[in-house]
């Protein structure tokens, strides 16, 4: 049986790092057979992706990408992930945001409302959360989990900070993935 929670991830600077073909300077510093490339980027997952995912499915919680980039776009770089095994249940752009007011976006449909998500799925929207790097792509008052950019040189483990607080949202008692991990003391990319 599905939970009934959904959990709505971004993609760009949450899941993933877009890194421009033209930036030598961090491409030098990467391990190449970890990049996929698409126009004009170069696509690296974020640490601890593959544990996060396992943790998601081993909860059967529905998890969706929700990005302010073009729909279209959003699936190029979903096709990265989905390489990778994560079966996402559904990808939503820009096309589903709302307009907002905040000043230095790149668009000006940049909210994600999860009322909008939530619909779609039939889920309470009190059992949706979303995990982005920008606050204001948030509807105040909905649930709604804050994840640092990634920073390609530096040690990460957003995503085991994240799972555990999605952890606590759904109320889990069970010794799953992301409590195994920070018991066995582990550290490190997975």
């Amino acid at each position: 049986m599905t939970n009934p929670f959904l959990i709505v991830l971004d993609i760009n600077n949450t899941l993933i790092s877009k890194i421009k073909r033209e930036d030598k300077d961090t491409l030098n510093q990467l391990d190449k057979s970890l990049l996929f490339g698409i126009p004009h980027y170069f696509l690296l997952k974020r640490p601890f992706t593959d544990l996060f995912i396992r943790f998601l499915e081993s909860h059967d919680l529905k998890y969706v990408i929700w990005s302010t980039a073009l729909k279209k776009n959003v699936k190029k770089m979903a096709v990265y992930l989905e390489n990778l095994g994560y079966k996402f249940d559904g990808f939503f752009g820009q096309e589903e945001c709302e307009e907002g007011e905040y000043p230095g976006m790149k668009t000006k449909k940049h909210v994600k409302n999860l009322e909008v998500i939530t619909k779609e799925f039939k889920i309470p929207i009190e059992n949706c959360i979303l995990v982005d790097d920008s606050t204001q792509k948030s509807v105040k008052g909905q649930n709604f989990l804050k994840i640092k950019e990634i920073d390609l040189l530096k040690e990460d483990e957003e995503l085991i900070r994240i799972g555990l607080e999605i952890d606590k949202f759904i109320k889990c008692k069970k010794e799953c993935e992301i409590k195994k991990y920070i018991k066995g003391g582990n550290k490190g990319r997975d």
